[in-house]
């Protein structure tokens, strides 16, 4: 009984064993299975991925060489230009030397006849004929005209059509409408910062601050100038009542809202604060009150506010330009600068000889003014004392008598 349960118990365990193994290799072949479809996906996304990195490449080369290719092209172009203007240069040399020599050689061969050999020779031909009258005498028929202007005639049209297409091909440089708007300005002080140095002394005429542009409103500038908010100078001119003093004006630019106030300051402060909506009202009525003060319209009634604020000097022009916001000024002139080495702070003043602007031309303008009062004074007198005299005179005639 021992023998044939141990046979029993071996077949089931044999039979477990090969049901397990099998199941286990079933298992292993859905997993292979899987993993196959898996890899066999990411093979394709693989090959489309090297696929395109190719194309990509191939794309990159062909676009080098095609630019390659243009710029060799273009090299070519310029050369081939280059020898055609030489050539054309050639030609016309050599046909202003071939003219030359054909101009010469005509004029040997055919030399123009002169009045003082045209005697001789007639009276030689008439010696002829009457030393041999029973002979024939064949007269020479004239020379005809030099065919130099006939072959000089398509030669000079040539040339002239060969100078034309030369003039074509030659690169012409082209004017900026800028050059004639240009000024020029001194090299200008800056601080470590490159910002520029305040007080900045231009002549007669001292910058304390530049201020900010507002490009949103057109108020704040127009074609020839740009007022920016904050613009602070100064300017020694005749005082508003005493005009044969000096006085320091101070010129500032301020945001009142919609439009911009204008205000010129005295420095005494017995003396009115002019303001304005433009500059040229402020300068106007600096003006007014001088000519009150010297009881005559000395000097003319015309405001010229940007030059007395210093709104036109170069050096100002071009530090308002450089500020942020400059180019949003739809309208603005712009000006072009340039650098000048011999150039100066003090010879930027603008309006030397502008009697309401400097002061020196103030002052001489009215020593003129003096002086003519006085030559005017003084012939009057001498015309007073003159006709007083005359009635003395006459006063004593008349006495005596």
């Amino acid at each position: 009984m021992s023998s044939s349960s141990q046979a029993v118990h071996g077949i089931s365990s044999r039979s477990g064993s090969e049901h397990h193994h099998g199941t286990r290799t079933s298992g292993h072949k859905i997993s292979g299975v899987k993993r196959g479809r898996e890899s066999h996906g990411q093979d394709y996304y693989y090959r489309q991925w090297r696929r395109l990195k190719k194309v990509v490449k191939d794309l990159i080369f062909i676009n080098s060489s095609v630019c390659d290719e243009v710029i060799r092209v273009e090299e070519k172009l310029a050369r081939v230009k280059e020898e055609r203007r030489y050539l054309l240069r050639k030609l016309l040399q050599f046909q202003s030397v071939t003219d030359v020599a054909a101009l010469t050689v005509n004029s040997e061969c055919h030399p123009a006849p002169s009045k003082s050999s045209k005697s001789p020779v007639g009276s030689s031909a008439q010696d002829q004929t009457s030393d041999h009258p029973g002979k024939k005498t064949t007269k020479k028929k004239a020379a005809a005209p030099s065919t130099a202007s006939s072959i000089s005639e398509p030669r000079k049209k040539a040339q002239q059509s060969a100078k034309e297409l030369l003039e074509s091909l030659q690169a012409k440089p082209k004017k900026s409408k800028s050059q004639s708007n240009r000024k020029t300005i001194p090299p200008m002080l800056l601080d470590s910062l490159g910002r520029p140095v305040f007080p900045m002394v231009l002549g007669d005429l001292t910058l304390h601050s530049i201020g900010e542009i507002v490009p949103d409103r057109s108020t704040f500038f127009t074609h020839d100038c740009i007022y920016p908010a904050g613009f602070c100078s100064t300017r020694v001119y005749a005082s508003m009542t005493r005009p044969e003093e000096k006085c320091l004006y101070t010129c500032k630019i301020s945001d009142s809202g919609d439009l911009p106030e204008f205000e010129i300051a005295p420095e005494e402060g017995t003396e009115q604060v002019l303001r304005g909506s433009t500059p040229n009202e402020c300068h106007l009525q600096l003006i007014l009150t001088i000519n009150a003060a010297i009881g005559t319209d000395l000097l003319p009634a015309v405001g010229s506010g940007a030059d007395f604020f210093g709104l036109n000097n170069p050096v100002v022009q071009n530090l308002i330009q450089s500020c942020p916001g400059a180019k949003k000024c739809a309208g603005y002139k712009w000006i072009k600068f340039e650098i000048n080495k011999a150039e100066t702070n003090e010879n930027m003043a603008v309006g030397k000889n502008d009697p309401t602007i400097n002061i020196d031309a103030f002052h001489r303008l009215l020593a003129q003014a003096g002086g003519m009062k006085a030559v005017a004074f003084s012939s009057m007198s001498e015309h007073h004392s003159t006709s007083l005299r005359s009635l003395l005179t006459k006063g004593n005639i008349s006495f005596a008598s």
